[in-house]
């Protein structure tokens, strides 16, 4: 198995579809939350709903150079989920993180060998290689506090209930 190969497994498996982490994934994770838990904020912690989102944006900027763009995406603006009103909006959006995961292990695993030693973008943040690699175990920190966040607010309701 090639490096194109093994970074697309890792990244589909804390993405979609993993359950070595913790038994679970973004895509599970954001599927157990209703659209007012996603959106709750529970002891001044990011929401569920901004925790998605960033590692959402990350990983669009990130297809965005593959695809020969440019790193467009700021830090700054890395938590600014959309507003969402209704079940549909919250639907639309996990929507859009499968298909943007999606998108994004499609071009890694298709990357040529040769391309994962290059400058990432302008080459101020490394080689492409570290840039996914880095993105990956980022992702997986906030999978971690996304399952820390699902759970107080599982144990928020059940108090209330």
């Amino acid at each position: 198995m090639n490096r194109s190969q093994k970074l697309a497994k890792r990244l589909e498996a804390v993405l979609l579809n993993g359950q070595w982490i913790a038994q679970t994934n973004l895509k599970n994770e954001a599927g157990l939350l209703s659209m007012k838990a996603a959106s709750e904020k529970v002891y001044g912690l990011n929401s569920a709903l901004e925790l998605i989102y960033h590692v959402l944006y990350y990983a669009e900027g990130i297809a965005e150079v593959l695809n020969g763009g440019p790193l467009s995406i700021k830090d700054a603006y890395s938590f600014h989920a959309p507003p969402i009103n209704s079940e549909e909006d919250w639907q639309a959006f996990k929507d859009r993180l499968e298909q943007s995961s999606k998108a994004l292990i499609q071009l890694v695993s298709q990357m040529p060998e040769e391309s994962w030693d290059l400058d990432f973008a302008d080459g101020t943040y490394g080689t492409l290689e570290k840039n996914i690699e880095g993105f990956i175990e980022h992702a997986y920190y906030h999978l971690g506090q996304l399952r820390l966040v699902r759970k107080l607010l599982e144990e928020k309701s059940n108090r209330k209930g």
